[in-house]
């Protein structure tokens, strides 16, 4: 087994996946998307020579040659005072900008648009807040966010700008080996329970609304979830299916583990999505960057 040709960054990835045992808490932790994270583990996995992770439903374990290459990792870090947590390398950010939206925008989409648009204003670092739709709006027009990134378009005080930044586009998932295939009829759809989102108002549980053509009211119940990840989770190891944007897919982890199910008889579900801007406090370069990184993202979904 040989670290040759790989960076510290790499060690201690491999070294803080096998402590936190979850590509997303990892991810989270190293401020980088899952689907970043499972490419650069691949990259490192390939450059050793050995599989270095067992991945399971249950989570993620170490290999016999993980257990080894971890144990050579953390020597190596531990050689270099202060390494092991890499903030030497890291610059002092001169301006923070704070951006609220929903939980599944800020966990499959923004990540890789903010990693890049990094590197062109490296003074600055950003701030996901995960927040109800309907609180966005009134946490903006108090100050407490820069960014509103939003499903439906608000009427926001005149300091603020609004723009349509490209449409997200849903689709019918199901786990790889789903009895239904890649195609199907709307009539047989009925015959398999749906992953159902819920949010709580008002200390009542209610049904969101997840696009789908086929109404709640006439689809089978499954389980209910009110995040995007446990949904994905909950369908990559059961038969239930799950209506979501096809964003959740294409950036999460679980992408190898679930396949569109085409339904012919339906009309595409698309939904326009609009980035907001206090223009006292982001810049006008800034915003256009976000935006046509925003849409290059989103097209690139397809």
């Amino acid at each position: 087994m040989s670290l040759k040709n790989l960076s510290f960054q790499d060690l201690d990835l491999v070294v803080s996946l096998a402590a936190i045992k979850t590509l997303r808490s990892t991810a989270r932790e190293k401020g980088m998307s899952p689907a970043q994270l499972s490419k650069d583990l691949k990259r490192i996995e390939a450059s050793v020579g050995h599989s270095l992770f067992r991945r399971s439903s249950a989570g993620i374990t170490l290999t016999p040659e993980g257990i080894s290459f971890r144990e050579r990792a953390r020597k190596v870090l531990e050689l270099v005072p202060g390494l092991s947590n890499l903030e030497a390398g890291k610059k002092t950010a001169s301006k923070m900008i704070t951006i609220g939206t929903t939980n599944l925008l800020s966990n499959y989409l923004l990540p890789d648009v903010l990693a890049s648009l990094g590197q062109d204003f490296p003074g600055t670092v950003f701030r996901l807040l995960d927040l109800p739709p309907d609180r966005i709006q009134s946490i903006g027009s108090r100050g407490q966010i820069d960014f509103a990134i939003t499903w439906d378009r608000y009427e926001w005080t005149s300091s603020w700008e609004t723009r349509e930044a490209g449409e997200i586009t849903y689709g019918l998932f199901g786990r790889t080996r789903h009895p239904l295939g890649s195609e199907t009829s709307a009539e047989h759809v009925r015959e398999f329970p749906f992953i159902l989102p819920v949010y709580v108002e008002q200390s009542q549980v209610r049904f969101g609304n997840d696009r789908c053509p086929l109404p709640i009211g006439k689809r089978i119940q499954g389980h209910q979830t009110s995040t995007a990840s446990s949904a994905l989770r909950i369908a990559q190891t059961t038969d239930q299916l799950l209506f979501v944007p096809k964003c959740a897919i294409y950036y999460s982890e679980f992408g190898d583990h679930l396949k569109e199910i085409r339904v012919p008889e339906w009309e595409l579900v698309r939904r326009p999505l609009y980035v907001s801007v206090s223009t006292s406090r982001v810049s006008k370069s800034l915003y256009d960057s976000f935006c046509s990184k925003l849409r290059a993202s989103l097209e690139k979904i397809g």
